[in-house]
């Protein structure tokens, strides 16, 4: 959007190119600091199972957590294994 703005003469640009600048560079710096934060919570959550076991007592117990996403074509093949399974 900037740059179409200064493409145009200044007498034809449709905003104030400058204020759009200002604008972009404000939203860059704070998209620039979440991910620096996001960084740093994801840097915690690299933890690898020979750190966990280590630290596991007779008594602990450690339970792993996972999301999985399966796309489409994935849960239509499954289906079809169910179907078939069913029939079986």
């Amino acid at each position: 959007m900037l740059d179409q703005q200064y493409q145009l003469e200044p007498d034809k640009r449709t905003m104030d190119a400058d204020s759009l600048s200002k604008v972009i560079d404000n939203e860059e710096r704070l998209l620039i600091a979440s991910v620096k934060e996001l960084g740093d919570y994801t840097k915690n959550l690299s933890i690898k199972w020979d750190d966990i076991k280590t630290k596991l007592t007779n008594k602990d117990l450690a339970v792993e957590f996972a999301c999985i996403i399966i796309s489409n074509a994935i849960q239509q093949n499954l289906e079809a294994v169910r179907q078939v399974s069913a029939r079986s």
